[in-house]
């Protein structure tokens, strides 16, 4: 479907708080789509800004037809690029700050996604004999060809700057998958491979473990998946798993010691329901998994690790299927709602150790006001011991003991 960047509605400017600079963002928020009605008919599209507990919700954006299947936010979170399913039209990016809509590309691309510094945002063009890797800004301007890419899918870019791309062929008769994938260094060429691996993802921080997704089966009512724990430097991997399961990749702790996954696990029926829970995997002994929320796979753990984002899914089976977002406070393990009727969801915090924009600690409102800054060894050390103490409290609240 051609991507028809035809605005409906634009809301209008923001009016800033006296002091505050929509340009340039002074507190985390949540980017999500919102598909209001499935195709043959035209799919008009909403996309909506909140802040991380669900206040200050606002439309900023609507376009006429986009069955929206990508998003990705600039890390300065001031723009958000977005393709429609199929990859027919240009990739589009949101100016959140002007709230306007202008087209990245100068034709039909795939996936767009922004380098770590967020100067280059790369993209795929596609043609009869392959595929071209592209490179561009945030105007739209600067475009430049880097020839052919590898016959996958473009899914991102590594923490020294490298880009990601995944392969997957199915073999319907043979009923297997192949799978890989490829970091590629798009000024020199050079080529690194992950074989077996689907999707490269999470990075820890600092950039040494990386998260691999492996493919262990093929049909959908089978299908089961694992995720590999690889060290990038000596190569090691580690084998993250549950026998007939599928397990994804969530988040980083805030330490860099350990790790979530969410562990889904099918039942014979796929529209059924479904049994789904979260994880905590530390690095120095991965096969020891302790389960930290046992009522939904996450998507997303706040930078302070505190909050562990999920959508759960309103009526299985349902068209358009409607999901709302929630979170759980890792330490009380209170849930609340975030949004509702949400496709597509983006998170932005300011970098790790940075302060929030707009002026030092004592500038800021609320509970961290005048806050003294500690090293950062010492924050990371007290956030993964309230997450610990949190996951806990959380699994006793549900009955499962500390």
């Amino acid at each position: 479907m051609a991507l028809v960047v035809l605005i409906l509605s634009i809301i209008g400017p923001h009016s800033p708080a006296q002091g505050e600079s929509i340009s340039e963002p002074e507190r985390p928020f949540i980017i999500f789509a919102r598909q209001l009605s499935r195709p043959p008919s035209p799919v008009p599209i909403e996309f909506w800004q909140t802040d991380f507990d669900g206040a200050n919700a606002r439309q900023i954006a609507r376009v006429s037809d986009c069955e929206i299947n990508h998003m990705n936010l600039h890390p300065d979170g001031e723009f958000l690029t977005f393709a429609c399913v199929g990859y027919q039209g240009p990739v589009a990016i949101l100016d959140l700050s002007e709230q306007r809509i202008f087209e990245a590309t100068p034709g039909p691309a795939g996936p767009a996604f922004w380098s770590p510094d967020g100067a280059e945002l790369a993209y795929l063009t596609f043609h009869e004999n392959g595929q071209t890797l592209h490179m561009g800004t945030a105007d739209g301007s600067g475009d430049r060809e880097f020839g052919e890419a590898p016959s996958s899918t473009l899914a991102g870019w590594s923490p020294d700057g490298r880009l990601t791309f995944d392969f997957a062929r199915c073999i319907p008769l043979e009923q297997s998958c192949v799978t890989r994938s490829v970091l590629v260094n798009h000024l020199t060429g050079e080529m690194e491979d992950y074989e077996e691996i689907e999707r490269l993802g999470p990075w820890s921080p600092g950039g040494r473990y990386v998260l691999g997704t492996i493919r262990l089966g093929y049909r959908l009512n089978s299908q089961r998946s694992a995720s590999d724990l690889i060290d990038t430097l000596t190569g090691k991997r580690t084998r993250i798993g549950r026998a007939g399961s599928i397990v994804s990749p969530v988040s980083w702790l805030p330490d860099g010691r350990s790790f979530l996954v969410s562990i889904w696990t099918p039942g014979e029926n796929p529209y059924g329901p479904q049994q789904c829970e979260t994880w905590e995997v530390p690095v120095s002994e991965p096969t020891a998994l302790t389960m930290v929320f046992e009522e939904a796979c996450s998507n997303y753990l706040s930078m302070d690790g505190r909050y562990l984002y999920y959508t759960q899914i309103r009526e299985l089976g349902a068209d358009p299927q409607v999901a709302d977002l929630l979170r759980v406070d890792m330490l009380d393990g209170a849930i609340a709602p975030v949004a509702e009727n949400v496709s597509f969801v983006e998170y932005w915090e300011p970098p790790t150790g940075a302060l929030p924009r707009g002026g030092g600690p004592s500038s800021q409102s609320g509970s961290g006001a005048g806050m003294p800054l500690l090293p950062i060894a010492a924050v990371a050390v007290a956030l993964s011991v309230a997450f610990s103490l949190g996951a806990a409290l959380v699994r006793a609240r549900r009955g499962g003991g500390l």
